[in-house]
């Protein structure tokens, strides 16, 4: 499976979806996870093309966080 989409394949497949084609038939066809689709269409009809836009950030490992809490005493 692909890790990274564009924007113009995520407003393409959820276009489909839209259109009356089921969002597993979809996914099938693009060979994505139908639980991602599902995500981009809630995202699309929550915040529009900015919720696809959005990356999600990095967690932080928890010894950093810890080293930086101690740091700071």
């Amino acid at each position: 499976m692909k890790k990274e989409f564009s924007l113009e394949e995520k407003l393409s497949a959820i276009g489909l979806v839209f259109q009356g084609e089921s969002a597993r038939s979809v996914s099938r066809k693009l060979h994505l996870g139908h639980h991602l689709l599902y995500e981009w269409i809630e995202s699309y009809k929550l915040l529009g093309i900015e919720g696809l836009e959005l990356k999600r950030k990095k967690k932080k490992r928890l010894s950093y966080v810890i080293f930086n809490c101690l740091t700071l005493l």
